[in-house]
């Protein structure tokens, strides 16, 4: 019994209050940001299923959010102290801002075109900035800026704000001295790679696609999982398209016309959404 409840206490201390409430005030948020846009979503797109259905179509994202979650757990274990803490510290709000932009844009693209947003789109945009900023501020409604800047806001600033408001002191996850924050134990090294090791996991998982009817399955993954899907998915498509040869090459080929050929008029119609 005393070895369980020492293991237990080792393993409460490999976080202080003050990290593990700054992690919460963080992590949740955006959790459940993206799980009221794709609730949203669901709304539209999956009126007529039933709660089991509706249950595994937000499997991505309570996946992606638990990964992350777990991720973030285990680099705060890892690093307590010093410059490791503060990159890690910048890297945790710059990562929390981009799923919100992320999330904020997949769920206005799939409203405005009933599509996923995914990497060939993105791609597309970011390699014509000009045609991008149109399409946004042509397609984009006041409210959805409002929302995403006060999201974006909150993500960079929300849990130094929140827990100096309600815990009266400093809730800065970059303590002076950290007693044993400089040693790197075995039992903390073990727990951060337990716990980063598990986020890696749960967020491969959550690039599955969900085998949904209908068009509920195009949202059936979280939106960052779904760019990273599907970049990973093209760029195999890539490789095995550069696989290919050609049986018949139609490179010498030549239309001429006969004695017997009916010229014709032909209209060419292009469409663009």
């Amino acid at each position: 019994m005393s070895f369980v409840l020492r293991g237990f206490d080792d393993a409460r201390r490999l976080l202080s209050g003050r990290d593990w409430a700054y992690l919460l005030c963080l992590l949740v948020p955006v959790a459940l940001y993206g799980l009221a846009l794709k609730a949203l979503s669901l709304t539209r797109y999956a009126q007529e299923l039933g709660f089991w259905e509706v249950l595994e179509l937000l499997r991505s994202d309570l996946l992606f959010d638990a990964g992350y979650a777990a991720l973030w757990v285990g680099l705060f274990t890892l690093f307590r102290h010093g410059h490791g803490r503060a990159a890690a510290l910048v890297l945790l709000h710059l990562t929390a801002v981009l799923i919100v932009v992320i999330e904020t844009c997949a769920f206005q693209y799939l409203e405005t075109t009933g599509t996923t947003l995914d990497y060939s789109v993105v791609a597309y945009y970011l390699s014509t900035p000009g045609e991008a900023a149109g399409a946004v501020s042509s397609e984009t409604p006041l409210y959805a800026w409002a929302v995403l800047s006060a999201a974006i806001l909150y993500a960079l600033a929300g849990p130094v704000l929140l827990l100096n408001l309600f815990a009266g002191r400093d809730a800065s996850p970059l303590p002076e001295h950290v007693p044993g924050g400089r040693t790197l134990t075995r039992g903390r090294f073990i727990a951060a790679s337990l716990g980063a090791g598990a986020g890696v996991f749960l967020l491969r998982e959550s690039l599955l696609p969900v085998a949904a009817q209908g068009q509920a399955g195009s949202v059936s993954r979280s939106p960052v999982s779904n760019l990273i899907a599907t970049r990973i998915e093209e760029v195999r498509m890539e490789a095995a398209a550069a696989e290919v040869e050609a049986l018949n090459r139609l490179s010498d080929l030549r239309l001429r016309a006969t004695p017997r050929t009916r010229k014709r008029h032909i209209a060419l119609i292009h469409l663009e959404s």
